[in-house]
């Protein structure tokens, strides 16, 4: 993130799986809001202001 800061990037977003438990335990440590995507359920959107 510090990377994706010093390049200017102000949000990272992504979308994860909600099968993907390993990804969304480490998005949510790393304190990114979780979201289910309003266009499918199985699909949770991540997002963190840098």
């Amino acid at each position: 993130m510090d990377a994706a800061r010093s390049k200017g990037l102000k949000v990272m977003e992504g979308e994860v799986l909600k099968s993907n438990a390993s990804m969304l335990k480490l998005v949510q440590r790393l304190n990114f809001s979780i979201e289910t995507s309003p266009d499918d359920d199985s699909v949770k959107k991540v997002r963190k202001v840098l």
